[in-house]
């Protein structure tokens, strides 16, 4: 009888930040999300971007990350550096941080938020492999149809919808 030894395959996690538009003068959060994370103790995430077109303002943490703790630095323009902990682990698929940034740019400028480095380590410290995608953040005209123009322009037609309504149940009794 033979032994054979079976290997657990290792997948990495991957980090990444997604491509983006932003109104300039405005404010944007760019979310970070993992996929296919597995009981993620701690990050160490270093950000950085072009200072010309974007100023960060801090970080705070969301979706799949909202048990973590998370400290930022954002002294030196164009680079901001994040500690994230959560000691009962992030697993999934999700975003985990939001990265909040001031548009400085102008109409059709552009940066990327490159991730210059990040160290994963699971609830054992045990380091986790990683893979890592950059996005790309667009400044577009605020009449362009951003999400929050849309969004603003919904809850706009929804109280007029409302006040119709109030209005002609007031009329009919």
């Amino acid at each position: 009888m033979t032994a054979t030894t079976v290997s657990a395959a290792v997948v990495p996690v991957t980090v990444y930040t997604a491509d983006m538009e932003a109104s300039s003068g405005g404010t944007v959060e760019v979310p970070v999300y993992f996929s296919g994370a597995d009981e993620v103790g701690s990050m160490d995430l270093v950000l950085n971007y072009d200072s010309g077109v974007l100023q960060a303002t801090g970080a705070s943490t969301s979706d799949i990350g909202n048990n973590a703790f998370v400290e930022s630095n954002i002294a030196i323009p164009g680079k901001i550096t994040l500690a994230m902990a959560d000691s009962s682990g992030i697993s999934g698929d999700g975003e985990v941080l939001l990265i909040s940034f001031t548009v400085l740019g102008d109409v059709g400028s552009s940066t990327t938020v490159s991730i210059e480095s990040v160290e994963l380590h699971n609830v054992e410290l045990v380091e986790v492999m990683t893979e890592t995608e950059n996005g790309i953040v667009t400044v577009a005209d605020a009449a362009s149809g951003s999400e929050s123009a849309g969004y603003g322009g919904m809850m706009l037609i929804s109280l007029g919808v409302f006040c119709l309504c109030a209005f002609l149940m007031k009329r009919k009794n």
